[in-house]
């Protein structure tokens, strides 16, 4: 029996595919562990799943912010692109026994992480929804960027956000090879 731990977030759509999945991996003998945040532990308890808060951005409450820009900023720091993930996914593999790692697409910093690993690691990008949206250098991209920009006041969010698909900061931080072609592009306000 193989072990699976998926490395995920509470980011609605993300969820069910991965419990998908380790439905079927259960009903073929498999063992299956999710590693996330706290918020996520009683619904993924309840399915019958084991769960590993991550040791230090797992506590972080996604629903905690009401203000829009500091939701933004507490997703980014601590999900999206967590450099606490370096460390994190490392320990958490360790502590569950897993013998195979399927991260969340969208968890840039468990990304990067997985080059350390020494268990085979797969990426579950569950929604097709980044392959279609356009580069934001193209003129489609260009009009959706006009066409959904709020303002907002300048402390409350980064000036340019680079795509949350690069993972070459975090890879580069840790001493890793950078990579190549991860970063998707640049959005800047």
């Amino acid at each position: 029996m193989t072990r699976f731990a998926f490395a995920t977030w509470d980011g609605g759509g993300n969820v069910p595919p991965a419990v998908g999945i380790a439905q079927e991996l259960r009903s073929r003998g498999h063992d299956v562990v999710f590693i996330g945040y706290e918020v996520q532990r009683q619904r993924l308890e309840t399915k019958g799943y084991s769960f590993s808060v991550l040791p230090r951005s797992g506590k972080f409450d996604i629903y905690g912010a009401s203000v829009p820009a500091e939701r933004l900023t507490g997703l980014l720091a601590n999900v999206w692109a967590s450099a606490d993930h370096l460390e994190d996914i490392p320990d958490a593999v360790a502590a569950t026994s897993a013998d195979v790692l399927i991260v969340d697409f969208s968890l840039q910093g468990a990304l990067a992480s997985m080059a350390r690993l020494t268990v085979p690691t797969a990426v579950l990008a569950h929604s097709a929804i980044s392959g279609l949206v356009p580069p934001p250098e193209s003129p489609v991209g260009q009009a959706r960027l006009k066409g959904t920009w709020i303002p907002l006041p300048p402390p409350r969010i980064p000036a340019c956000i680079t795509s949350a698909r690069s993972s070459k900061p975090y890879r580069t931080s840790s001493g890793l090879h950078p990579g190549s072609g991860m970063t998707i592009g640049r959005w800047c306000l």
